[in-house]
């Protein structure tokens, strides 16, 4: 047999080793400081997860559903199993994983194999920068970081962690449906799909029902709830450091007011898995509810159009629309004895090639950007200088408005106006909401290093009142509207104009002497 020899060993050594360096530099990728710099390596990660998704989609209705798909389509997925998750093919069976309860165990394990192989990394990392605490300049370039800094840091440690897991969230919650699948023979019998060999409700199932009840709760619903509860939190905690940098992955993929979208496609994902668990061996109703998901999930996309860069919202549209198309032509599969299935195969063929030409589009059109990215910085700038000089006019003619007209003006725009509207107000008061609480930080630091106990009681009593009455306890960022008074920036900086002798002069001394500017009502510096 093929475990008889050391190709049979060797595969699922090899595998796992390619798995833990990819791990390793997938860190690195995610968290380099020229990634955060780059817009097109982020466009273009999307992309590439985006295209994951499709593939994983076709994947569960090509192993799942109660269709005969054509042999031509199917060479198309005997390779790509692998994004979901499907390791029979590194010959798991040779280090003992050679049964229907070990090979489901095994697939259930396979995240926290991951989180195994992070974890190393992270005690590896702690134990080079103890030993060469000591040792003077290293002259090895990640040697010499790990002594100057510090171990890998935890929170972008998370938010890889977070990137696999939601990338792999389809393969995960089709591992953990896997034991309900089931299909039912001509003798009456229902088997499991993935495993024909176990019978539904039989011994070997019930052997393992725990483990797969365990892992439903703890994936396809655990994980949901898990981001969800993230994106409610998310208005609340994002002045938190920590916070943005753990969950990275799931809110800045969107634009500020549509920051919980992640947990909208981790809900069609789900839903599109449980297909094959609602219709068992009902291929037609399979495909119209598969059709009806896909959608209302287009519609929604239209309506919302959350991604932050266009061509990735028109990129997600096209795969869905390919999707769509193909699980239709799917139920001429359903009965293919009186069909021709070379010539649907053949349509089959090019969605998949329109697919992969639309991908190639977006990362094309993200790579153009890149090589003429200087011309696009001086035009982004005067673009900017143009935005601002606008919102100064505007502002300027909001004072002089009378409040009625302003009210007649934004009844009379369109919902897509509104939106647009909704959406730079929200991007506006989000990074100027953060601005104004770092200031009125910084303001509390200085204030704290003041020689006068009475006179910084005083300044803090003043600047608390205008921060409070400003901003509230909170400082919501995504599409969380509150009362925020044009006054309490002017008020707090009144507060600090007039009391020269105290934190003014220390922070002037603490600034190297630099001249101060004081902010007037009216905010004329």
């Amino acid at each position: 047999t093929e475990c008889n020899t050391t190709k049979g060993y060797t595969t699922p050594l090899l595998f796992l080793f390619a798995v833990t360096l990819l791990c390793g530099a997938f860190y690195v990728a995610i968290n380099s400081q020229f990634t955060a710099r780059t817009t097109v390596t982020s466009i273009v990660s999307l992309s590439l997860g985006l295209t994951l998704n499709f593939i994983q989609q076709l994947g569960v209705a090509y192993n799942s559903y109660a269709v005969q798909w054509p042999l031509s389509f199917s060479a198309y997925f005997r390779y790509l199993n692998v994004f979901l998750l499907d390791f029979s093919f590194i010959r798991i069976s040779c280090i003992g994983v050679n049964t229907f309860e070990r090979r489901y165990v095994f697939e259930l394990a396979s995240p926290f194999i991951l989180l195994a192989i992070f974890f190393v990394y992270w005690v590896l990392s702690y134990a080079v920068h103890l030993l060469l605490r000591n040792v003077n300049a290293p002259r090895v370039r990640v040697l010499r970081m790990l002594k100057d800094g510090t171990p890998l840091n935890m929170d972008k440690l998370f938010s890889t962690i977070g990137v696999i897991i939601s990338a792999a969230y389809i393969a995960l919650a089709r591992i953990a449906l896997s034991l309900f699948t089931c299909k039912k023979h001509p003798s009456g019998q229902w088997t499991i799909k993935a495993f024909p060999e176990v019978l539904c409700r039989g011994n070997r199932f019930a052997s393992v029902l725990p483990f797969g009840v365990i892992a439903i709760i703890l994936y396809p619903i655990g994980i949901l709830l898990w981001f969800g509860g993230v994106c409610i939190r998310a208005p609340y905690r994002f002045d938190d450091v920590r916070f943005r940098t753990r969950y990275k992955f799931l809110l800045y993929r969107f634009t500020p007011d549509k920051y919980w979208w992640g947990v909208v496609i981790l809900a069609r994902n789900m839903l599109l898995t449980l297909a094959a668990v609602i219709f068992p061996s009902d291929g037609y109703a399979q495909v119209y509810y598969t059709a009806a998901v896909l959608i209302v999930s287009v519609v929604m996309q239209v309506y919302h159009m959350p991604f932050r860069d266009p061509r990735n919202n028109y990129l997600d549209m096209i795969l869905t629309m390919i999707t769509l198309f193909i699980i239709v032509v799917g139920v001429f599969f359903i009965d293919s004895q009186d069909r021709k299935p070379e010539a649907y195969a053949i349509v089959l063929t090019v969605s998949v090639a329109l697919a992969v030409f639309a991908v190639l589009v977006t990362i094309g059109l993200s790579l153009f950007d890149a090589i003429h990215q200087d011309k696009l910085n001086t035009a982004e700038t005067m673009r900017a200088y143009r935005y601002v000089r606008d919102m100064k006019v505007i502002a300027s003619l909001f004072k002089e408005e009378r409040q009625e007209e302003l009210l007649h003006f934004f009844y009379d725009l369109t919902y897509k106006e509104k939106a647009t509207m909704e959406n730079s107000l929200s991007l506006l008061h989000g990074e100027f909401s953060l601005l104004y609480k770092e200031a009125n930080d910084e303001r509390r630091n200085l204030l704290r290093q003041t020689t006068e106990p009475s006179h910084f009681r005083t300044l803090k009593s003043h600047i608390r009142h205008a921060y409070t009455q400003g901003m509230g306890t909170s400082t919501p960022t995504f599409g969380h509207t509150h009362e925020c008074s044009p006054l309490s920036l002017s008020q707090a900086s009144s507060v600090m104009t007039r009391n020269k002798d105290g934190a003014r002069a220390h922070m002037a001394r603490m600034r190297g002497a630099r001249p101060s500017v004081s902010v007037t009502d009216d905010g004329a510096a």
